[in-house]
């Protein structure tokens, strides 16, 4: 039985770890060549060694000469996943004018970038944002980080109209368990996942894999679009 996504190219931005080569994992699995895009070349080379049909490239997304560089090879593009940017805090008054740009550089401006360099190269397909709980459920000291999030949702829905018939989802995960954890949270890490997940109604953290099956989804559902998808356990409402 031929595989969901047989002979189509899938591009992940920030695919050399969690969730993105989670989900680079599953779409070789369904068939697809696949090109995996980070910063890390250790991490990129090592996961590439374990994806199928796949090649990898080493740009940071806030750099367009390096993101035009990253898709140059491929002729035609089916469809991009951008698991990008990072978490954090800021303080709208005390934080640095940097600190304050960086989320929206990480996830609103690399995403143009993704967009500039590949969006020539689909003539359909999909591409997945990502965006996060915060977005949803609001904390204290992350103005500037939220905010980044709800800019890629609303971006998810007007690009459904920008750049149809391509079509524009994003995930939203909550608490994941992947190596941003275990660097944020070092050894405390048993302790400050089990305190999280007591909170959750199904008393658990989610897994990379489970985010990356939603994104595949969307990749392979044609008649999802513009929509924002959930995956957090029902975190944003506790």
């Amino acid at each position: 039985m031929q595989e969901a996504l047989t002979n189509q190219a899938v591009v992940v931005f920030g695919g050399s770890s969690g969730i993105g080569l989670a989900t680079a994992g599953l779409a070789s699995a369904e068939g697809a060549s696949v090109t995996i895009v980070g910063r890390d070349v250790d991490r990129l080379k090592a996961a590439a060694d374990g994806l199928p049909r796949s090649e990898w490239r080493s740009t940071d997304v806030r750099d367009m000469d390096g993101v035009l560089r990253s898709v140059a090879h491929l002729n035609a593009i089916d469809h991009i996943f951008l698991s990008i940017g990072e978490g954090g805090t800021s303080d709208i008054l005390t934080s640095s004018m940097d600190d304050l740009r960086r989320p929206f550089e990480e996830r609103v401006f690399a995403t143009f970038n993704v967009l500039r360099a590949a969006v020539p190269k689909m003539r359909n397909g999909s591409i997945t944002l990502m965006s996060g709980m915060n977005a949803s459920r609001l904390r204290r000291g992350a103005s500037a980080q939220t905010a980044a999030l709800c800019a890629v949702e609303s971006l998810a829905r007007t690009l459904a109209l920008d750049l149809a018939p391509i079509r524009v989802n994003a995930v939203a995960p909550g608490w994941i368990d992947t190596t941003r954890l275990d660097r944020a949270f070092g050894n405390e890490k048993p302790a400050r996942i089990s305190g999280i997940a007591s909170q959750l109604p199904g008393k658990r953290i989610g897994a990379a894999e489970e985010v990356a099956r939603v994104v595949l989804m969307l990749m392979t559902v044609a008649f999802i679009n513009g929509e924002v998808v959930h995956i957090d356990g029902a975190g944003r409402f506790v």
